[in-house]
């Protein structure tokens, strides 16, 4: 069961459907990734399959208390929008036109322009994955997100303050190969430029390709700044940091500064903090790794106060309950749905 998935569906439910709305009845409209888009890879924390039976306790909490939305009854429907943006503006519209949602929770992969759509029919819309990075408060005044976000002036603005702190003029940018830290790098070069901080390089770094045959092993030819930012995933850069060791780049001539800015590292650092000090390392190669560590910065999302267990509850409810990941198949759904949410009018879904 995906932790942060199940945490933003209850997060909707108890926070947002306080909405007025005629009538006895709240339907919410759940658009969700349920399956793989055809010929295409997305990563498995998208798929709706591993978190979905979540809203069927969340419904079930609500319809359950009488503190939050007294007087009404709580059911949804939901659609697959397969990580597609065309396919789930249609599903919105479906949901929103036919069925009369109250409110909407997703769509996951991207949200521009349904949130921006869900705006202008005021109606409620939160995504639980969204990594689209900007929206004003005017034009997407009913969106929000429960996936971490980073907001890029501040970052931006902050590591330059960084850099300017200890007088580090000169940076070297190694970055994830993807559409979300490929714009966070574009956002911190332009801050950079406008610092005076000279960015003398950059590296874009695949996923799931070895070190050896990445520019990585390469940096040292070209590199004789005295900062380098990395934007990427944990092996990554610890592959970085036990290379810049062997180059003899972590002795104080140089300092890496590591962002950590992913939801899941989040969750995790909740349970256990710092855990890039605990990433699998092989054995013959700990000890020149906790070194090359006394040269890193780590710029991470801030933990925050964990004493709250509504979350752990929730989260140990649903994977009792559920113990079988894997959201009701599309032919017994509504059948399983019937029984699980007392009832709930689910026999018209469009798929």
């Amino acid at each position: 069961m995906k932790k942060c998935c199940v945490h933003l569906v209850y997060l909707f439910v108890v926070i947002w459907l306080t909405r007025p709305a005629a009538g006895d009845e709240f339907t919410l409209g759940l658009l969700i990734p349920y399956s793989e888009p055809s010929g295409e890879e997305i990563s498995v924390e998208y798929l709706g399959k591993y978190f979905a039976p979540a809203i069927i306790q969340a419904v079930e909490d609500v319809n359950n208390r009488s503190d939050i939305l007294p007087g009404h009854h709580l059911s949804f429907i939901w659609n697959d929008t397969h990580c597609n943006e065309t396919v789930a503006l249609q599903s919105m519209w479906y949901q929103v036109n036919e069925r009369r949602v109250s409110a909407i929770i997703g769509p996951a992969c991207t949200c521009r322009t349904a949130a921006r759509l869900a705006s202008a029919l005021d109606i409620p819309m939160i995504s639980f994955m969204c990594n689209d990075l900007t929206y004003d408060r005017i034009d997407y005044s009913t969106f929000v997100r429960t996936k971490i976000q980073v907001e890029l002036p501040k970052l931006s603005r902050g590591l330059a303050m960084l850099l300017q702190k200890f007088n580090w003029s000169q940076v070297a940018i190694l970055y994830e190969n993807s559409t979300y830290y490929t714009a966070i790098k574009n956002g911190v070069v332009e801050q950079f430029k406008n610092e005076g901080i000279n960015v003398r390089c950059l590296v874009k770094l695949q996923l799931h390709v070895p070190c050896e045959t990445t520019s990585v092993k390469n940096l040292t030819v070209f590199m004789t700044d005295l900062v380098k930012t990395i934007k990427e995933n944990a092996r990554m850069s610890h592959e970085i940091l036990l290379h810049a060791y062997d180059e003899g780049m972590t002795n104080g001539d140089y300092v890496f500064i590591m962002l950590q800015l992913e939801q899941k590292q989040f969750i995790v650092n909740q349970r256990i903090p710092a855990q890039y000090h605990l990433f699998p390392v092989v054995e013959d190669r700990r000890c020149d790794y906790f070194q090359a560590l006394e040269a890193v910065i780590v710029v991470e999302i801030k933990p925050m106060d964990s004493a709250n267990n509504t979350f752990a509850d929730f989260e140990k409810q649903v994977s009792e309950r559920f113990n079988d990941p894997i959201f009701p198949s599309r032919e017994k759904l509504p059948l399983r749905y019937d029984t699980a949410l007392h009832r709930l009018k689910l026999k018209n879904l469009k798929e």
